[in-house]
């Protein structure tokens, strides 16, 4: 895997693009985010302590965004840089209750893809991801977890919730899009899976949580060869 990376790498770095191979686009979609790790795991003992029962649920939003796709070999390899808008986190029901955590992220993808020369031209993609804190927010959180460690003295009533949240996080993002040639260019359908690697929060009670999301989005893309 580690020599497959390091090849399409050089690629990148060393392969010059022939004309009319570069394609700049907009897409936008579907996100389903959650949070993942030990300090996931801690928070939703530390909310069923306070509340009893508590359902866990992803955070269904909207993205949308960006990208530039340079193809170092025709239909084979290509680089694609990014820029999305995305909103992170978690929501929980508690009975009739429910409560959320969600940050909004700039999402910055640099990705190697191969496409497969079958119907559609399936692209399998792979690469690191930089995400920067927008905002963070919580809402209608429950007046018994008001005083629990996650919310305590964070002003969490106030829904201002940036203090407590790592402007970086940084991570990696897989996925598979499929084209359609169509007017003078091409109508996008992407999947993927973003994971992240660095803690979302910065205070104890929450150490080692991180974002992960699967995005389902469409777009359509324009060929500006050079």
């Amino acid at each position: 895997m580690k020599k497959c990376l390091l090849v399409f790498l050089l690629l990148g770095l060393y392969l010059p693009a022939s004309p009319q191979d570069r394609f700049y686009g907009i897409k936008g979609g579907l996100s389903l985010s959650n949070f993942w790790g030990v300090g996931s795991e801690n928070i939703n003992d530390e909310f069923r302590s306070e509340l009893g029962s508590l359902d866990e649920q992803n955070l269904p939003r909207f993205t949308v965004g960006l990208f530039s796709t340079r193809e170092l070999l025709t239909d084979l390899i290509a680089v694609q840089t990014e820029i999305l808008f995305i909103r992170q986190g978690k929501r929980w029901e508690s009975g009739e209750e429910s409560f959320l955590v969600y940050i909004d992220y700039l999402q910055m993808p640099w990705l190697m893809k191969l496409s497969l020369p079958v119907l559609l031209k399936p692209g399998i993609y792979f690469g690191p991801q930089l995400s920067l804190m927008l905002q963070a927010r919580v809402k209608d959180i429950p007046g018994e977890l008001e005083t629990a460690d996650f919310f305590s003295g964070k002003n969490a009533s106030g829904e201002l919730f940036e203090r407590f949240v790592n402007v970086v996080d940084a991570g990696i993002t897989a996925g598979v899009d499929f084209k359609i040639e169509m007017g003078p260019g091409n109508l996008v359908f992407d999947f993927r899976y973003t994971m992240g690697a660095l803690n979302v929060f910065n205070f104890r009670s929450a150490d080692k949580t991180r974002n992960y999301a699967f995005l389902f989005m469409a777009g359509y893309a324009l060929n500006f060869g050079y």
